[in-house]
């Protein structure tokens, strides 16, 4: 008798709601629909949160994200229409969906979105920007050693100043032809401290805000980006055509 594929647990989607203040609420439901509606009274609760595009999940390892972010609108109204659409495209969703309406999954359906999976699992790098988000058995302690370990040895030092309410930040001078032109930062927000004070919120994350700040300006002139699939690589590059873009528009000093 052949052995069936544990979905639930290798592969699964994994549904979350964002406060205002980036803690996070799980929403409840047994399927798309009841979760839908869950997220639904969540936001008449949280009305500037924000429901969260879908991870993709295999054991502890983050596979991708599906479908788009919504934020509540203010009021405590969100439309999740697009969102439900969207998210009904991906196969792991469906599966999802299918085991927990009608539990006849073929085994072969099962067995190909599995391998499907591998391949985009060896391809996960525990060590860059975007780790395994909303795991609860994945190891803050250490991507956060290793991290700063990271940001150090590209030239990067840390500070305390809680500038915007961040835990700490790491910051680091840019020079263009010889000249302080502007600084890049990462303001690390560590929500796990959430989690001694209140039982009911699941915040078992860290976070990065990424800042662009200009030197010399007669201006203060700030880039600020959180978004989870961003890397450092990238964002440095971001830095230097915000760099670039503002030449045209602000005097810089001397």
């Amino acid at each position: 008798m052949e052995k069936e594929l544990n979905l639930t647990d290798d592969m699964r989607p994994s549904f979350w709601f964002m406060r205002d203040d980036h803690t996070f609420i799980k929403p409840s439901g047994k399927n798309v629909e009841e979760i839908r509606q869950s997220l639904i009274n969540i936001a008449k609760e949280n009305p500037y949160g924000m429901v969260c595009s879908v991870i993709i999940v295999k054991g502890n390892k983050e596979i991708r994200r599906v479908g788009p972010t919504v934020h509540v609108d203010g009021n405590g109204n969100v439309d999740l229409t697009n969102w439900c659409g969207e998210i009904m495209n991906d196969d792991v969703v469906r599966i999802f969906e299918g085991k927990q309406k009608h539990s006849n999954t073929s085994l072969e359906e099962k067995t190909r979105l599995s391998e499907i999976c591998d391949k985009l699992l060896s391809k996960v790098d525990t060590n860059n920007d975007n780790p395994e988000l909303f795991c609860d058995s994945f190891d803050w302690n250490l991507w956060l050693k290793t991290k700063e370990e990271y940001l150090k040895k590209l030239g990067y030092k840390k500070y305390y100043q809680n500038l915007k309410r961040e835990d700490f930040a790491y910051w680091k001078i840019f020079n263009i032809d010889n000249n302080e032109a502007y600084q890049i930062g990462l303001l690390f927000y560590d929500y796990r401290k959430y989690n001694e004070s209140n039982s009911n919120i699941n915040a078992n994350r860290i976070s990065i805000q990424y800042e662009c700040m200009l030197i010399n300006c007669d201006s203060r002139v700030d880039l600020s980006i959180t978004k989870d699939n961003i890397t450092l690589v990238e964002f440095e590059k971001i830095a230097l055509d915000f760099y670039n873009a503002m030449l045209l528009h602000f005097k810089f000093l001397k």
